[in-house]
């Protein structure tokens, strides 16, 4: 049973930390580049589209996992510990606190884009980051 939700938080971390990756090297890149208010229309069609059931069950599903995995390990195992931690914190956490809130604030705000552009993008780093190295701890858990 512990294999189990462990293949499936690698792999649910692992398409979330593309997903980011893909945001940070050329998405974001390509917006910022777009008068202001073409990449603002579309970086708030993409905030739309991305709720999807699909991304959803990744993006919620890949939390509790690794919480499961916390508990199933009896909190014993400083891998299982470090990849919850960066997940929960570093990747769920700061989308919850920094990148929705900044995409929310897109939505409304037409004088935002170029503020938001800089601010986001430096958090979708962060998340990368955090995700990608929640991902290596749980592969240092196989070792």
């Amino acid at each position: 049973m512990f294999n189990i939700f462990l293949l499936l938080f690698i792999v649910g971390n692992s398409i979330i930390s593309g997903i980011f990756f893909s945001f940070s090297n050329s998405i974001m890149k390509a917006l910022a580049k777009s008068a202001s208010s073409n990449g603002r229309q579309v970086m708030n069609d993409i905030n739309r589209v991305i709720i999807n059931p699909v991304f959803m069950l990744l993006f919620l599903g890949t939390p509790l996992f690794a919480v499961l995995l916390l508990f199933l390990d009896g909190f014993s195992n400083l891998w299982i510990i470090l990849a919850t931690i960066s997940h929960i914190v570093g990747s769920f956490g700061v989308t919850i606190t920094q990148n929705v809130p900044r995409n929310n604030r897109l939505e409304k705000a037409n004088d935002y884009w170029n503020t938001y552009v800089k601010e986001w993008t430096f958090w979708n780093h962060i998340r990368t980051i955090f995700a990608i190295l929640s991902t290596l701890f749980a592969i240092l858990y196989l070792l």
